[in-house]
């Protein structure tokens, strides 16, 4: 049964990374699939969002597309924003092999803000000097 699902983010690429790349990934995904793909050729990156309503098993070959695109035209690591089912995860791509290294990282960044309100930085607020002229 189709439920929503949204993934975006940005992914640095190769400085040989052409728009056209992105067009090809996009006609490759369902129909069922609504993709925005901008590329930057100055920041040599370009920005993914995937949205639709779409089944289990067209999350996962959209999901796997995205990661071989991502080893192959990736420059460095990048965390993609999912939601599905209401959900908010992370979804780690990386060039080659180093998305293992990351799997930890965005587990325990989403445990620990999802439990913060929004716009809530109480838990992150750091004194990292006192003001001139003042001591501590």
């Amino acid at each position: 049964m189709p439920s929503p699902y949204e993934i975006c983010g940005a992914l640095p690429v190769v400085g040989s990374f052409r728009h056209n790349y992105a067009q090809q990934f996009a006609q490759s995904l369902p129909a069922s699939v609504t993709v925005y793909c901008v590329t930057d050729a100055v920041t040599h990156s370009v920005m993914i969002r995937l949205r639709g309503a779409l089944t289990d098993q067209e999350v996962a070959f959209i999901e796997g597309k995205l990661k071989k695109f991502s080893q192959k035209w990736a420059r460095t690591a990048a965390v993609f924003s999912r939601i599905r089912f209401g959900e908010q995860s992370l979804m780690p791509l990386t060039p080659g092999r180093q998305v293992e290294q990351l799997q930890d990282p965005a587990k325990e960044y989403v445990r620990h803000h999802a439990s913060t309100p929004p716009h809530s930085d109480t838990q992150n607020t750091q004194v990292l000097a006192t003001p001139l002229g003042r001591s501590a």
